[in-house]
């Protein structure tokens, strides 16, 4: 992703190159109409980042170089169930889990100290 262009005659230039990865280990089981499922995960996140400003002449003043990005990087851990109840062709899931806090290295330390609850409410189609 790329915002502005110093030679274009733009106030800045950034630059961003956003790379995920999730992991996720599960384990399920049903019982006649229910199903049970247990899930593990794992997020990563890495970004390369560039940033210039226009000088007072309209030239790049570059503030971090596009041949030489910071580096951001973050990773957090997921834990979730997940309860289904198994109707013919269509499963009712209702899934509950937690989610540890994100934190860059870049931190202002001002997000939450801890992991956050989540859940969802879903309908699937099993052929």
């Amino acid at each position: 992703i790329r915002y502005g262009n110093v030679a274009q005659g733009d106030d800045a230039q950034f630059g961003m190159d956003l790379e995920a990865a999730s992991f996720r280990l599960g384990l399920s089981k049903s019982f006649v109409a229910v199903g049970l499922a247990l899930t593990i995960g794992w997020d990563h996140y890495l970004s390369d980042v560039d940033f210039g400003i226009a000088g007072s002449d309209g030239s790049l003043v570059t503030v971090v170089p596009q041949d030489s990005p910071a580096s951001l990087s973050a990773g957090r851990w997921l834990a979730a169930v997940d309860v289904s109840y198994i109707v013919l062709f269509l499963n009712i899931a209702l899934e509950a889990g937690w989610q540890e806090s994100q934190r860059l290295l870049t931190s202002s330390e001002d997000e939450l100290t801890s992991g956050t609850f989540f859940g969802a409410l879903g309908i699937r189609v099993s052929l």
